[in-house]
């Protein structure tokens, strides 16, 4: 860098902008007579100037001397724009809104509006469809909703218990709620309240377990009644169950439980009551074999086949002793 360069820069954080500076150290006028020269300015000097925002800046003297450059507020920044403080580039023009448009609101598309649910006390929200889009699909009794509008709401569970979701409808409002293990999945639907009429709650109850996703439709029955006001209110009872993947003892059950394999299918190694074991699971063709917890006064019974399982226990003939000598 220049001297002259130097000391430009040097000014231009204290002269006014309506002051033309440019040379420095050079002894090169910032202005000459164009008449003669042809020339206006000295090259490569920079002088000051004022952006159209109103903004101090500088404009730097073209090489051959016969006009300036444009207006800027750095080496790299156009007027108008202002750079970054902490690295000094230039602002990244950002996408004008539209505020006539309001945005979409979070509990009309997937992943819906997050709502931490509360093991000691009932989350109430309000909201209404009028004037949603029909974004969901439900299933079996539920798929009467398909056309209303919809709501949707992505539950965070903090305890493993027993959900309880109530939709309390407006006058107006024939309402239908289901809930889903995946947003987008239709065939993750897990429970249905369907088949109310203007006026009536909808009531969903299901066990959940903690950390798992969970996402609450709430839906209308198609026609008249299809859209209007509601209070959605939450309750989660902590406790666990046959079926959240924790083996409960005498403490917690009542009566213990033998096994938890999180599923309702008979016959996998673990009934739907959690109480017995059952079926042929592949578990038990080799070790550790098919898990059995046992709790006091508790008595465990299951059923079950060897046919087709191999043969992976091997006995050996214990060594002949000899007599001791008497």
């Amino acid at each position: 860098m220049t001297p002259r360069l130097l000391l430009a820069l040097g000014f231009a954080a204290f002269v006014s902008a309506s002051t033309v500076f440019a040379g420095g150290c050079s002894s090169t006028p910032a202005t000459e007579d164009a008449g003669a020269t042809g020339k206006i300015c000295s090259s490569k000097a920079n002088v000051f100037c004022r952006c159209a925002s109103g903004e101090e800046g500088t404009k730097q003297c073209s090489d051959d001397g016969a006009g300036f450059g444009p207006c800027r507020l750095g080496e790299s920044t156009p007027c108008g724009e202002k750079p970054d403080p902490n690295t000094g580039d230039a602002a990244v023009p950002q996408p004008t809104v539209d505020s006539s448009v309001p945005p979409t609101p979070a509990n009309e598309k997937c992943d819906g509006q997050n709502i931490a649910l509360n093991a000691s006390s009932e989350v109430s929200i309000s909201a209404d469809t009028t004037g949603a889009t029909d974004d969901a699909k439900g299933q079996g009794a539920c798929a009467g909703g398909n056309g209303a509008p919809d709501h949707v709401y992505a539950l965070t569970v903090p305890t493993t218990g027993r959900l309880t979701a109530t939709v309390v409808a407006d006058a107006k409002f024939a309402p239908i709620a289901y809930l889903r293990t995946a947003c987008g999945d239709e065939a993750a639907q897990a429970t249905c309240a369907a088949g109310l009429t203007a006026g009536q709650s909808a009531i969903v109850n299901a066990n959940v377990i903690k950390g798992r996703p969970y996402f609450l439709v709430v839906d209308g029955a198609a026609g008249a009644n299809q859209a209007g006001k509601y209070t959605l209110k939450l309750k989660l009872d902590p406790g666990g169950f046959c079926g959240d993947g924790e083996v409960l003892g005498d403490s917690t059950a009542g009566t213990g439980e033998a096994c938890d394999d999180i599923n309702k299918v008979e016959d996998d190694g673990c009934a739907n009551s959690c109480r017995n074991f059952n079926g042929n699971p592949d578990s038990g063709k080799s070790c550790p074999g098919q898990p059995v917890h046992v709790w006091g006064s508790t008595t465990v019974s299951g059923t079950g086949t060897t046919t087709g399982f191999p043969s992976i226990w091997t006995g050996s003939t214990p060594s002949p002793r000899t007599a001791p000598a008497p």
